[in-house]
């Protein structure tokens, strides 16, 4: 009788873990097809955070505006742009813009909302235990399949209101965390193609790095 019960009560947790997965896949899918459906601007605040020496911590304000998978990000001292295939980035202080065909890895360095896009196929899905002073949101964590991966897990908090990321928490093997933070989610109308471009002739003098 008392292996009867254990194996009942691992199938029990086997089905338990295997229904919140599914569930946190939807909520995430939800998300992910809220994104895609109509071009999006959100004000973010980017953190890096190294514990092994303080003066590395750093934190970031600007703006990104998105479109399926083409993006703008723009900080203080460089701009992103990409436009589904290529990318420019341009650094204000050296007036010089680097152009690129990045991998998909490189632009979710970039654009942290690009991670969640694929995560159901790539990740192991779980909700975290929260607060009763939090149950505006869903807590999600994923854990890579891939063993080779730099990070050995990533949060998202998503707001049950409107179902917009409100943060992603990526940790990293090695110790040191990134966060990104959005303050808040605007929806606008379609935009055109060359939002997306950096536009060379508003910018004459500057220097032009083309490694594709």
């Amino acid at each position: 009788m008392k292996k009867l019960l254990i194996i009942l009560l691992a199938l029990f947790t086997t089905a338990t873990f295997a229904q919140e997965e599914q569930q946190a896949k939807q909520i995430l899918l939800s998300s992910v097809s809220l994104i895609q459906k109509s071009p999006l601007q959100t004000k973010f605040q980017l953190s890096y955070f190294n514990p092994r020496s303080a003066d590395e911590n750093i934190t970031k304000e600007g703006t990104l505006v998105i479109s399926g998978r083409k993006f703008v990000v723009k900080m203080a001292d460089v701009e992103t742009f990409f436009n589904g295939k290529t990318q420019w980035v341009f650094v204000k202080e050296n007036n010089e813009v680097t152009i690129t065909e990045p991998t998909l890895k490189e632009l979710r360095e970039i654009n942290p909302l690009l991670l969640i896009s694929d995560c159901t196929r790539t990740h192991r899905l779980a909700f975290e235990d929260q607060s009763a002073a939090d149950k505006a949101f869903w807590h999600i964590c994923l854990y890579p399949l891939d063993k080779a991966a730099d990070y050995f897990q990533i949060k998202i908090k998503i707001a049950k209101k409107d179902k917009y990321p409100r943060s992603i928490d990526i940790f990293q093997k090695n110790g040191d965390k990134i966060k990104f933070f959005s303050t808040a989610y605007t929806v606008l109308k379609s935009l055109p193609d060359n939002k997306f471009v950096f536009d060379v002739k508003t910018n004459p003098n500057v220097e032009v790095n083309d490694l594709r």
